[in-house]
């Protein structure tokens, strides 16, 4: 059903409107795309089918203009032949006025045949003709009502494309390009209708009355869809034009709100609607009242709220009280309100239903199928049986309140037999058929796809989003539900109905959410669907089984239904192809099974269609870069809690893989194709990841192991930091952030190309860039591992005199970290004890004076720091450096003497006594 309407609306849509220089101008080739479906009466009128030519191809209506409208022409020149433009006598002057006004009189008047006929095509089509001849300056007898008019058949026009676009179903990127079109078309008929009001105080000189502002604020949202207009823009707009036109305290003025409030479930934009109403002095009617409490039930924050607006004084504006006293439409939209929101036992709602009831079986009052409808299903979600509900509907044919049994009515009478169905736990596909059999005997309608998709979802103990708020909702199913609920399936399928995807749906859920996925049995239903569907499959049940395929970490699955969902073009939203590559990569158990998941899921993008530009957002492409290099350590290690004690054991026989350089590369590619740029944070990130991984490998510590699968690591780890840097030197748009630069230098370090840390500092000094510790410390490790002394001292010295606040207490332990890697154990103990001290007293009266200066420092007095001598650790590093070198001597056969080590724990002891109580000397070395 929803297809062929689809197919009916969208028919005749073929290019989106183009626009030219000015608005007149742009509407005057404005090309005729409306179908005759958007007419008011669903007719195109007669003077629009007299020109047109119908012809059909597979199925579908193309209207052509084999000739231009009669009601285009204007006289031809020869019944005009003895008209001057020029004429001496006054009377040859009004008779030249009269002949050039008939010029368009053919024109006026098939505008007014238009909106007679509500033909929103022809409106269309006819008004450019009439603003270029006003903008002309000829006078065109146009009444301000016929233009009003017209303006509210586009505002119907555009609120039956709107809703039909809300739930337009994307399954294909076919029906994503007739979606487009589609808004594209809706934008063009609201421009329309904008320039119309306009047009009527710039163009037609006409006064701007209260109602214009209204159909103004109308026509915006019937095009909400398509412009993403939103209830609180309308609010905005409506208090514009209170101060621009000062538009009086009338409750019309704030309708228009209220209702597109309710339409799209603001509550909160309802709720300051009235508050400003009060304010403003406007008494809001009862129509208001309907519409706010409507807008209240559609959040479940604020139904008891609507309940106690609904029971207050009449002094309020919003009371129901008394019930006797509201219209048939107030009760009925009150009580349908409240028993969506799960308020039907509540005493008021009750006796509102209950008035509703009898106002119904009067005869003198209204009755329509949908009242009905209404006061049915508060009876089933208010606990009364099925048969009690059954009685009421037989009650209403028995005093011929309703003509029969339609199909809506029908699957209400059927959602209150299976609520009382679905809330046993003994339910069987027997007790399921018997009630079809039963509701056929009782209305004579035979239970459908609609009946046996119900049937299914309360086997399988899912609700609706109403029954929901009355009853538990057992899911997962329990395996003897599920098991009625295909044998339900298969009954259905043996008769040899058609299958279609909301019948296949809650079983494949089914499927897919349990403990243990049965995902065989799951793409057997799909592969029941695709044969039966002639039409691509929808985007939902495609979303079901990677969801199941995730829980199962079945991979070989997903990457098959990725490769189908390929061919067939299917088309997945942007979040939901972020959130499928994510988990796909997540529970991959390889490098090339998660690239793989993300190929697949990276292949449904299409470029080229505004609505969705790019395969991933921008946090994304972070997220991917993320998952990635996670992926390398909790394959090295484990991720249970009982095993990790022994992950020291197993770390070293097995090393963490780094990410392969040329599968960064393609992300990197993908995200500079598609115009993302990776983030300085998703940079730093992957550098700081290779950058550690290159030090479990052992390539800064232990260069000499470079060999076998290690070195063909360390390898890969190398190309993949060079590919970075590269792209940080040729990309501009890439912001070089001090803790990006550092985490480059730092893994340039680790991969043992200490030539490239120092070309970056020299480019750092060169520039004078504000220094970090970290980078400061990065450049002295680099220098102490790599024999760089030198480079290291001049380093050390242009940080104490252009970045002092850089130098802490971490990079004078750095530093003295670097003098013992290349052998200058001794300098380093006498910096310790004599230039440290004073350098740490330095740097706390600078830091001291820069947080005084600061506004915020009387907020914080502990960010003012109190360390300005060497600790335990400074010490502990010295001690031992110097059983290190005496290590040495022992390895290279030289006895040595102890007097170094007792000097230095002499000197602790003697100047920093509270310092020696808390090192372990037995732990270092001698």
């Amino acid at each position: 059903m929803r297809s062929a309407k689809r197919v009916r609306l969208f028919s005749n849509l073929r290019a989106s409107a183009s626009f030219g220089r000015g608005e007149h101008q742009r509407l005057a080739s404005f090309p005729a795309f409306l179908a005759p479906a958007w007419s008011g009466d669903g007719q195109a009128s007669p003077t629009r089918r007299a020109g047109a030519d119908e012809s059909g191809e597979g199925g579908r209506r193309t209207t052509h203009l084999s000739s231009p409208l009669k009601a285009y022409r204007f006289f031809d020149k020869t019944t005009l032949k003895d008209w001057t433009p020029h004429g001496n006598d006054a009377n040859e002057t009004r008779q030249n006025s009269y002949a050039s006004t008939s010029k368009f009189g053919g024109l006026l008047s098939a505008f007014q045949d238009a909106i007679g006929a509500k033909d929103a095509e022809r409106i269309l089509e006819l008004y450019p003709e009439l603003t270029k001849l006003r903008a002309s300056g000829r006078k065109v007898p146009l009444r301000p009502k016929e233009l009003r008019s017209a303006v509210k058949l586009l505002v119907l026009s555009m609120r039956k494309m709107d809703a039909e676009l809300a739930n337009f179903v994307i399954n294909t990127y076919d029906d994503f390009a007739m979606r487009e079109i589609a808004i594209n078309k809706v934008k063009a008929v609201a421009r329309t209708a904008q320039l119309m009001f306009h047009d009527m105080k710039s163009l037609w000189e006409w006064e701007v009355i209260p109602p214009d502002i209204h159909e103004q604020l109308r026509v915006r949202a019937a095009s909400a869809n398509a412009n993403s207009f939103t209830p609180r823009q309308a609010l905005l707009d409506l208090l514009e034009s209170r101060a621009t036109y000062g538009l009086t305290a009338q409750p019309e003025d704030w309708y228009v709100v209220l209702e597109f409030a309710a339409r799209k479930r603001a509550p909160q934009v309802a709720r300051a609607a009235v508050r400003l109403a009060r304010l403003a002095g406007a008494q809001l009617d009862s129509n208001c009242r309907d519409r706010y409490l409507q807008a209240l039930f559609t959040s479940p924050r604020q139904h008891h709220r609507a309940l106690k607006a609904s029971c207050g004084t009449q002094q309020s504006g919003f009371s129901l009280l008394p019930l006797s006293s509201q219209s048939t439409s107030s009760l009925n939209m009150f009580v349908k309100g409240a028993t969506n929101a799960g308020l039907a036992a509540e005493p008021l709602v009750r006796q509102a239903a209950t008035i509703l009831h009898e106002t119904l079986l009067r005869p003198t009052s209204e009755s329509a199928p949908p009242l009905w409808r209404s006061v049915l299903d508060h009876a089933s979600m208010a606990g009364k049986e099925a048969g009690e509900v059954e009685y009421m509907f037989l009650e209403a044919i028995k005093h011929q309140r309703l003509p029969g049994c339609d199909e809506d009515t029908y699957h209400t009478l059927l959602s209150a037999h299976l609520f009382d169905l679905s809330t046993s736990s003994s339910a069987t596909e027997e007790d399921v058929v018997s009630m079809f059999e039963h509701l056929e005997q009782l209305t004579g309608i035979s239970a459908g796809v609609g009946a046996y998709t119900r049937g299914m979802s309360s086997l399988l103990g899912r609700f609706s989003a109403k029954q929901a708020r009355y009853a538990r909702q057992l899911w997962p199913p329990a395996p003897h539900r599920l098991h009625e609920a295909q044998l339900l399936y298969e009954r259905y399928k043996a008769a040899r109905l058609p299958i279609v995807p909301q019948l296949v749906h809650p079983l494949l859920d089914a499927y897919t959410c349990t403990f243990v996925p049965s995902m065989a049995i799951a793409f057997a239903l799909y592969d029941d669907l695709r044969k039966a569907l002639t039409s691509p499959v929808p985007s939902y049940i495609h979303v079901t089984l990677l969801k199941g395929c995730i829980n199962a970490r079945d991979h070989v699955r997903a990457l098959k239904l990725l490769q189908q969902m390929r061919v067939d073009g299917a088309h997945l939203d942007i979040g939901m192809r972020e959130k499928t590559a994510i988990s796909l990569m997540n529970t991959a158990t390889s490098f090339g099974q998660a690239f793989d998941c993300y190929r697949a899921v990276h292949g449904l993008w299409k470029s080229g269609y505004p609505s969705d530009p790019h395969p991933f957002t921008s946090q994304g492409w972070t997220s991917l870069l993320d998952v990635s290099r996670r992926l390398a350590w909790r394959w090295a290690g484990t991720t249970n809690e009982y095993e990790r004690p022994f992950e020291k054991l197993t770390r070293s026989f097995r090393p963490a893989e780094p990410v392969p350089a040329e599968l960064i590369a393609t992300l990197f590619r993908d995200m500079k194709r598609t115009g993302h740029r990776p983030s300085s944070r998703a940079i730093t990130m992957l550098l700081d990841y290779f950058a550690k991984a290159a030090s479990l490998l052992g390539a800064s510590t232990r260069p000499v192991r470079r060999v076998g699968s290690t070195r063909a690591r360390l390898e890969t780890i190398s190309s993949a930091v060079m590919a970075l840097d590269h792209l940080l030197q040729t990309d501009g748009s890439i912001e070089h952030t001090m803790s990006m630069l550092t985490a480059l230098m730092d893994a340039h370090s680790r991969i043992g190309q200490p030539t490239r840390v120092l070309e970056i500092w020299r480019r750092l000094v060169l520039i004078r860039a504000p220094l970090t510790t970290a980078c400061l410390c990065v450049m002295l490790d680099t220098c102490g591992f790599w024999k760089h002394l030198p480079d290291s001292r001049r380093a050390f010295k242009w940080a104490r005199e252009h970045s002092p606040e850089a130098v802490n207490k971490n990079a004078w332990d750095a530093w003295l970290e670097c003098l013992c890697r290349n052998n200058r154990t001794e300098e380093a103990i006498e910096v310790a004890f004599e230039s440290m001290p004073s350098g740490l007293r330095a740097h706390q009266k600078t830091t001291s004076n820069d947080i005084a200066d600061s506004p915020r420092s009387s907020l914080n007095d502990s960010a003012i720091p109190t360390l300005a001598s060497p600790d335990a650790t400074t010490f502990e590093m010295l001690l031992r450096f110097t059983a290190r070198d005496r290590s040495v001597l022992i390895h290279q056969g030289v006895q040595p003497s102890n007097r170094k080590w007792s000097d230095l724990c002499q000197r602790i002891q003697t100047e920093y006594p509270d310092v020696w109580s808390e090192i372990d000397v037995n732990a270092i070395g001698v």
